[in-house]
């Protein structure tokens, strides 16, 4: 049986077995683990009870169902790719060994053993971004949901020859994956690096520093590919938000984007595949760092000439001195785009020929006509509508506006008025923070009147007027 054991009147040492500390501390974190679940679980079963009272308790769990699986499934792959890429680097660097390295600081030696927290460091960074991850993919859940669930889009845009849905629901999640799979190949590409430099012994034959030369350059040359491959999906999906990039005169695509800017970005997607390919070549043949710097300096090239000076060039020396006529294609895109958009594009144009015949002066037929004629002048109504129902110093009438409404089973033009807060016409002593901010913030109900409608007195013939609202 254990007992703390006085080293003095006041101070003891725990000598308790080791395991039992184990199993407290194990016991702690099971505790923080259940409470943490019956948490979660009474907050989704509450969400549960108010989504079905509302009738959509199956858009419920469709979307927490939808959440579980983006956290479990990129927060799994993202450990298993990371721990099995570290795994590979300790098999592929295992024949030199991770040796013990002689470390001086304040002119003291230290024995350094990179393999003892290397394994432990690999499943931290592992789980660290496999749960960063989870959570950033759990949180766009909406842009998996519409992704499975986007609808059919006939209608292609002029430049991609994609349909709209491509952009709306399809490009998000493209995005999303490919900026993950970028992360992962540079954490890769990082690691690969560090155990290549571990791996140098501080003192060797010329023999053995080639091979762990070569050995090293292998893993670096296919981190470095992963990388590019990535890269080179991530530059492709890059040129299709310029569609709605704005300009000066209009959005969208413009004549030096789509004829040298798009192709060039293109092209370095290309190249990026083909450094790629120069990387893999590199690693079966491990040769040198020189086919490397080809492989990483040929995309970088292509960007600078096809998406920096070419551009600039045309931009500056073709397209400025007749930019209309450059243009205009682009500028038709973004006018048919946006017809379409708004369903202006299906407005049916038709001609109405004036009657002569005595018919037009029947007033009885056409009581229906008169009865709409607007007669008052927005202004003029503006200002009796702050005369005669402002009713507050502080609320005033800023703009009229004109609209139609069925009134006992006929549609009438009518204008309306919104009664609206005006500080800056409150009182000096009443204007400080808390009436501008808590008291006096916003305006109180409208006015509505017919369009042609006037009492005896010349007033407008009011429907709804005053405060508390009343309404004829």
């Amino acid at each position: 049986m254990s007992r703390p054991i006085p080293l003095s009147d006041e101070e003891f040492i725990d000598v308790s077995p080791p395991k039992r500390r184990r199993w407290r501390g194990w016991l702690i974190a099971a505790i923080v683990v259940v409470l943490i679940v019956l948490s979660r679980s009474l907050a989704i079963y509450v969400s549960a009870l108010w989504f079905g009272s509302l009738g959509f308790q199956d858009v419920y769990w469709y979307i927490l169902k939808l959440k579980v699986a983006l956290f479990l499934i990129f927060g799994v792959l993202t450990v298993v790719i990371l721990r099995s890429a570290f795994w590979l680097l300790e098999k592929l660097f295992s024949l030199q060994g991770l040796a013990t390295r002689t470390i001086i600081l304040n002119n003291q030696t230290f024995q350094f053993a990179p393999g003892r927290f290397l394994r432990p460091l690999a499943w931290v960074v592992s789980v660290l971004f496999g749960l960063f991850y989870a959570v950033a993919m759990n949180s766009s859940w909406q842009a998996f949901a519409l992704y499975f669930h986007q609808p059919a889009t006939n209608r292609l845009d002029p430049i991609f020859n994609k349909p709209l849905g491509f952009y709306l629901f399809s490009l998000p999640v493209y995005d999303a994956v490919s900026s993950w799979l970028v992360a992962l190949a540079v954490v890769l590409l990082v690691a690969a690096i560090g155990y290549a430099l571990l791996t140098l012994p501080e003192k060797v034959l010329k023999v053995a520093n080639r091979t762990v030369s070569g050995t090293a350059f292998a893993a670096v040359s296919v981190a470095l590919a992963a990388l590019l491959l990535s890269l080179a999906w991530r530059t492709y999906l890059s040129r299709f938000p310029y569609l709605w990039d704005d300009h000066q005169t209009f959005s969208g695509v413009s004549y030096t984007e789509a004829n040298y800017l798009l192709p060039a970005l293109f092209f370095v997607a290309i190249a990026l595949v083909v450094a790629a390919v120069l990387a893999l070549v590199n690693a079966l043949t491990k040769r040198s760092i020189g086919l490397l710097l080809v492989g990483v300096g040929l995309p970088v090239l292509v960007y600078i000439v096809g998406v920096v000076i070419v551009p600039t060039y045309v931009q500056s020396f073709i397209v400025k001195p007749n930019e209309l006529g450059r243009e205009t294609p682009y500028i038709q895109h973004n006018i048919v785009a946006t017809r379409h958009a708004f369903a202006l594009d299906q407005i049916e144009q038709r001609n109405f020929e004036a009657e002569n015949s005595v018919q037009g002066l029947n007033l009885t037929s056409n009581n229906a006509s008169l009865e709409n004629i607007r007669l008052w002048d927005w202004q003029a109504l503006q200002d009796t509508l702050k005369q005669i129902q402002a009713i507050r110093t502080y609320y005033d009438f800023h703009d009229v506006d004109v609209d139609r409404y069925q009134i006992d089973g006929k549609k009438r033009q009518t204008m309306l008025a919104a009664r609206e807060i005006a500080v800056d016409k409150l009182p000096e002593a009443s204007r400080n923070w808390i009436n501008q901010k808590l008291i006096y913030t916003h305006g109180y109900g409208i006015t509505m009147n017919t369009a042609n409608g006037f009492t005896p007195e010349g007033m407008p013939r009011l429907l709804v007027s005053n405060m508390p609202v009343d309404s004829t």
